[in-house]
């Protein structure tokens, strides 16, 4: 939505979760950049209710946790209630449950545990908590990618959405390095690099991968 000013005009971004405002964020801001052209962005009040930075953190280190932890611990006591099977039906009938489950699985298609870890064994403050934690949330994958594909009856995640999973195959490989370099970077600053080098790389990694990700909030 565009709304003329005296000073220029007021650009809104609107939508629900998943539906790429970060990425039109971004999009913007690269046009507004090219064109020299000053621009200030704001959120309304309401948004430090919410979880868009939370989304966004986890987005970045390949866990997306929000959008998948704990379907795998409803699915295995659904499981050891003997009524996995009732779950598969709703799949089948239900349009909200089969929506639900084929986000679910469009975030696990994006999880990458080997880069996830990298962040851990790199970044984590308290090597012992971090790897408890992270051995936990392994655990709720396996899981959750287990459970899943029992309901779905496909070991493919992506096999509702043969186009998103050929740009994942696409675009992923261009992803992972920037991984890396992002952990290389953040590592850097908190050694007291503080250059402003590092802070623009970092920068760059954090739009590159959002943009790369599409639903990072």
């Amino acid at each position: 939505m565009h709304a003329i000013t005296q000073s220029g005009w007021v650009e809104v971004i609107t939508g629900c979760m998943f539906s790429g405002k970060t990425e039109e964020l971004l999009r913007r801001l690269r046009r507004a950049e090219i064109a020299d052209q000053s621009v200030a962005v704001f959120t309304p009040a309401l948004d430090d209710l919410r979880a868009i930075p939370w989304v966004f953190a986890w987005s970045q280190g390949r866990l997306s946790l929000p959008g998948w932890f704990g379907l795998g611990s409803a699915l295995a006591a659904a499981e050891a209630a003997g009524r996995l099977n009732e779950v598969a039906v709703l799949n089948r009938g239900s349009r909200f449950t089969r929506t639900a489950l084929s986000n679910a699985a469009m975030v696990l298609a994006k999880v990458d545990l080997g880069i996830a870890e990298r962040y851990v064994d790199r970044l984590a403050v308290d090597q012992t908590a971090a790897e408890r934690i992270f051995a936990a949330i392994s655990e709720e994958h396996a899981t959750t990618i287990r459970l899943l594909t029992e309901v779905t009856g496909s070991h493919d995640l992506l096999a509702d959405n043969p186009v998103l999973a050929r740009s994942i195959t696409n675009r992923f490989p261009y992803l992972d390095p920037l991984h890396v370099l992002q952990v290389d970077l953040l590592q850097r600053l908190r050694g007291g690099d503080d250059g402003e080098l590092v802070q623009r790389g970092i920068q760059l990694t954090l739009n590159a991968i959002a943009t790369g990700l599409r639903n990072s909030g």
